[in-house]
C-alpha cells in the first residue's frame, strides 16, 4: 500500500520571491517549462526553516493465519508503517518565480501573479544547503527534495498547485550566485522542468515553537480475546470484542474508538489510528499492539450476526513499541522538552504491563504515521464484569497514560 508521508517536523511551506530593488546589478536568468510552453524566471529566494527529521514511510504488509475447518487460511493485510532515523537534515526551501512576483519584508510571502516553482531541499547540514544533486523523496533524507508549481499561480486566492513526484535538482553555488537545474514529473505526468542562475536572498523562517505535545490522563480500554456471558435463556454466548472496548487511539486527533466505531470511518481517517491495547487473560496483563495487527483478536473477520455483516477490521498503521529502558524516570519523562530528546536507540519489543506492577511504566513508541514518543502508563484498572439488563458481561481492564511526542506541521503547498 503506497502511503504518503502527512508527517513532517518542520514549520509550514513558504513560497517568497527576490524583491527587485537589491539585485539589479546582478545579472540572472532562467526559464521553467510547463508541458511545453516556457515561462521566463527573474527572481529567486531561499528560505532556511525548521530542520527535518528524517521519515522513511514504507509499505508494510500483515500475514494474519488462522485455522478454518481444520485448514490454516491466511490473510495479507496490506499497510504502512515508519522508520524514524536518529538525527536530523537542513530544510531549505527555494523559490523560483516570473517579474510579476513582489516579495513583501513584512509578510515573508510572495504577492504577485504568474509562473513558479518552489523545492523544498534536505541538506546534509543543518545551517547551510549543501550543493549538490537532489533526488526526489517524501522521507526528507540527505539530498532529496520535494515541491510544487504552478504555471497560473495567483496570490490570496485558491490555486491548486502541481505536486511534484519524481525527478531530479542539481544546485550549484559560486559565491552569492546559484545555479539551480530542475527536471521533474508532477502526479499527473507532467514534465516540468528548467533554469534558474543568480542570487537567491536569503530568509530565515525558523521559528522558537513549543516542540512537544503533551498530553495527559488518556483511558485506554484493553481489547478482549472475546467477550463471553450467558443471555437471559441461559445459553452461552461468545463474540469478538468490537462493541465496547475503546482500545483504538488516533494520536494526531486525540480521537478514541472501539472497532465498531471506527469499521464505517473514511479510509483517511483509518490512517489516523496508531495506537491500540488489548489485554492478555491468562498472563493478566495489559500490552501495547500495532492497530494492523488487532484484526486477529477480533476474529480476523470472520465473526457475521444479524447486525455484523459485510464488514472489515482491517486498520493499516503498523506501529512499533518498546519498553523503555529500566532507569527511565518520572524526571526523565518531564524532561522531555524538544524534538532532539525522542532520539533513542529502538528495538522493537513486546510492550506488556501486569495490571499488578509498579508503576508508572514507561513505553517507546514509533508509529506508521511517523510520530515517535513516549507512553507514561500511570493508573491500570483490573477487570472485573458489570450487569446490563440482567446479563453479566466482563467488564475492560484500562489504562490511564500520558503520551508525549514532538510537535509536527503540515507544509503549505504554496503561500
Amino acid at each position: 500500500m503506497k502511503r504518503k508521508n502527512r508527517l513532517f517536523w518542520s514549520v509550514p511551506l513558504v513560497l517568497v520571491c527576490l524583491s527587485c530593488s537589491d539585485d539589479d546589478d546582478i545579472g540572472k536568468a532562467g526559464d521553467i517549462s510547463f508541458y511545453g510552453e516556457t515561462y521566463s524566471l527573474e527572481q529567486g529566494a531561499i528560505y532556511h526553516d525548521n530542520n527535518h527529521a528524517v521519515i522513511a514511510v514504507e509499505d508494510y504488509v500483515f500475514e494474519d493465519s488462522y485455522v478454518v475447518e481444520g485448514k490454516t487460511q491466511t490473510d495479507k493485510v496490506e499497510g504502512f508503517t515508519a522508520e524514524i532515523k536518529n538525527g536530523q537534515t537542513g530544510n531549505f526551501l527555494i523559490g523560483l518565480y516570473e517579474p510579476g512576483f513582489v516579495l513583501s519584508d513584512l509578510t515573508n510571502d510572495a504577492r504577485g501573479n504568474g509562473a513558479c516553482i518552489c523545492l523544498r531541499l534536505a541538506s546534509p547540514e543543518t545551517e547551510r544547503l549543501v550543493p549538490g544533486k537532489y533526488t526526489f523523496s517524501l522521507n526528507h533524507d540527505e539530498f532529496t527534495f520535494m515541491g510544487y508549481s504552478s504555471a497560473d499561480y495567483y496570490s490570496g486566492s485558491d490555486v491548486t498547485p502541481n505536486e511534484l513526484a519524481e525527478g531530479e535538482v542539481n544546485v550549484a553555488q559560486e559565491g552569492e550566485v546559484y545555479t539551480i537545474d530542475f527536471n521533474c514529473k508532477t502526479t499527473f505526468g507532467g514534465e516540468i522542468e528548467g533554469t534558474y542562475t543568480g542570487k537567491l536572498k536569503a530568509f530565515d523562517v525558523r521559528k522558537n515553537v513549543e516542540a512537544v505535545y503533551d498530553y495527559a490522563d488518556i483511558k485506554l480500554e484493553a481489547l478482549l480475546e472475546s467477550v463471553d456471558y450467558t443471555d437471559l435463556e441461559g445459553v452461552a454466548q461468545s463474540e469478538p470484542d468490537y462493541l465496547r472496548a475503546n482500545s483504538f487511539y488516533a494520536s494526531a486527533t486525540q480521537q478514541i474508538y472501539s472497532a465498531n466505531l471506527y469499521r464505517n470511518l473514511a479510509e483517511s481517517a483509518k490512517e489516523d489510528i496508531d495506537i491500540a491495547l488489548a489485554y492478555d487473560g491468562e498472563k493478566e496483563a495489559v500490552y501495547f499492539e500495532s492497530p494492523i495487527k488487532m484484526r486477529a483478536l477480533l476474529w480476523h473477520d470472520t465473526y457475521e450476526n444479524e447486525t455484523l455483516f459485510d464488514y472489515t477490521f482491517n486498520l493499516p498503521c503498523h506501529t512499533k513499541y518498546m519498553p523503555a529502558p529500566e532507569d527511565f524516570t518520572n524526571e526523565d519523562f518531564e524532561a522531555l522538552a524538544e524534538q532532539g530528546d525522542f532520539n533513542f536507540d529502538f528495538t522493537e519489543a513486546r510492550a506488556e504491563i501486569p495490571v499488578d506492577a509498579t508503576l508508572p511504566r514507561f513505553v517507546l513508541v514509533q508509529t506508521g504515521n511517523g510520530i515517535q514518543g513516549v507512553i507514561r502508563v500511570k493508573e491500570i484498572y483490573p477487570e472485573s464484569t458489570e450487569m446490563i439488563s440482567g446479563v453479566t458481561y466482563p467488564l475492560n481492564p484500562y489504562i490511564v497514560m500520558d503520551f508525549k511526542f514532538p510537535r509536527t506541521y503540515s507544509e503549505q503547498k504554496i503561500r
